[in-house]
């Protein structure tokens, strides 16, 4: 998963609030809320069998990370699954049709009470498709 950071957001060393406590999570490092954030992934990791993989952009500003996001969509990369970014960051890549409509993915409930719905369909494109989806996951949505 492609997320707006740096690897010392992932490593937990110094870094954003966001991607420690929101994304990543840090192994006990004595924030409860971070700590929390990683126990949580590799519950989810577990349950779904999946490795998570967070992979920074480092690109150092909005539109460099855009740049980074454009150039392995043009390339035909599958090198990410997701992006996990900021709305700023994501918005400008929606708006040019670089994510696929993942509406159908399966096994994926919309209806479910973590998804934001009012948020989700604002988000559409095209008032059917979605480009992007906002959950509970990220405890800044909820602030």
């Amino acid at each position: 998963m492609l997320f707006r950071g740096t690897k010392s957001d992932v490593e937990g060393i110094k870094g954003s609030y966001w991607i420690r406590n929101d994304v990543c999570g840090t192994d006990n490092i004595g924030d409860p809320v971070s700590d929390a954030v990683w126990e949580r992934n590799k519950n989810v990791a577990e349950r779904l069998n999946i490795t998570l993989s967070w992979v920074p952009t480092a690109g150092g500003t909005l539109d460099g990370d855009r740049a980074i996001i454009r150039s392995s969509v043009m390339a035909s990369s599958d090198d990410y699954n997701m992006l996990l970014l900021t709305g700023n960051t994501s918005a400008g890549i929606g708006m040019n049709l670089y994510m696929r409509d993942i509406s159908e993915i399966p096994h994926v409930d919309y209806a479910q009470p973590w998804w934001w719905e009012f948020a989700n369909e604002a988000l559409s494109m095209d008032g059917k498709s979605r480009q992007f989806i906002v959950g509970d996951m990220l405890l800044t949505n909820l602030s």
